[in-house]
């Protein structure tokens, strides 16, 4: 029951992140396809930016969806 709600939580994180303009950690979370396909569009202080942001918060969503 436990894996089934956590699926559950998982799959409307994805549609957020699809859904709505959401920050660049959800979208690597929930969506890579899009999110490297954006990122290579970025000016390079973006980039490193976000880099940054996605290793200080690393893991965060598995305690979302657990």
């Amino acid at each position: 029951m436990k894996e089934q709600h956590v699926q559950v939580r998982t799959v409307i994180w994805q549609l957020i992140a699809n859904i709505f303009a959401v920050n660049e950690l959800v979208r690597y979370t929930f969506n890579k396809p899009d999110f490297y396909h954006r990122y290579k569009d970025w000016p390079e202080h973006y980039q490193r930016w976000v880099i940054k942001e996605l290793q200080e918060h690393h893991g965060i969503f598995g305690k979302l969806t657990a």
